[in-house]
């Protein structure tokens, strides 16, 4: 029958279940992906301080053999 409410039931019951397994692979998903962000921020950083610290170096260089 169509219209049985055990198969409705059922079929609810495996629906509910789909969403709390795709809730959890989104809550992995994000999580891996926060994960990428933060390592590449810090990649980023290090790099940024990395060129800072070459800068100021030539600077001082620059400043104590005269700037051409």
């Amino acid at each position: 029958m169509k219209n049985d409410p055990s198969e409705s039931a059922e079929a609810l019951t495996e629906e509910k279940v789909d969403v709390a397994a795709v809730r959890s692979q989104h809550t992995e998903a994000n999580e891996s992906a926060d994960e990428f962000i933060l390592a590449r921020e810090t990649v980023v950083r290090f790099v940024q301080d990395s060129i800072a610290e070459a800068v100021d170096k030539q600077k001082q260089n620059a400043d104590k053999n005269g700037r051409t």
